[in-house]
């Protein structure tokens, strides 16, 4: 929440934390006085939403996803490595671009499950502990 308000500036009552399912959340944080939501959120549920899933992706689901979003390989050496070790990987090699490419998944998954109501969604990827967001769908 802190990473997010230091740059948009939006009173703290405008932020809502997710339950245990962000997917779920999403879906109940929506309604018809809602236009805009961004989703601040870490690498898990990031995927979660990017995979629209509410349990842990597994390491295959997250290289499947890889393989849609980048048009080259990113790197990784195969679907066995661990959700948080592939993170790490891409975060230690500088691959922002592919963090970008799973924020921007993640948005147009939320807008087609809240289609309906005509949300316009923002998703931000943020490191936990320091409190900075590391890519954005914007």
């Amino acid at each position: 929440m802190r990473s997010h308000q230091r740059l948009f500036s939006l009173d703290r009552d405008c932020y809502l934390a997710a339950r245990e399912s962000i997917t779920e959340s999403i879906l109940l944080s929506s309604g018809e006085c809602v236009v805009k939501l961004h989703i601040v959120t870490g690498w898990l549920d990031m995927l979660r939403v990017a995979l629209w899933t509410c349990g842990r992706p597994s390491s295959s689901d997250v290289f499947t996803l890889l393989r849609q979003i980048c048009k080259r390989t990113v790197g990784l050496d195969a679907p066995k490595d661990d959700v948080n070790d592939i993170f790490l990987r891409l975060y230690s090699g500088g691959r922002l671009d592919v963090f970008r490419q799973i924020c921007r998944r993640a948005k147009s998954m939320t807008e087609s499950k809240l289609g309906r109501y005509g949300v316009a969604v923002h998703c931000h990827l943020v490191v936990y502990g320091e409190e900075r967001i590391i890519a954005s769908s914007l």
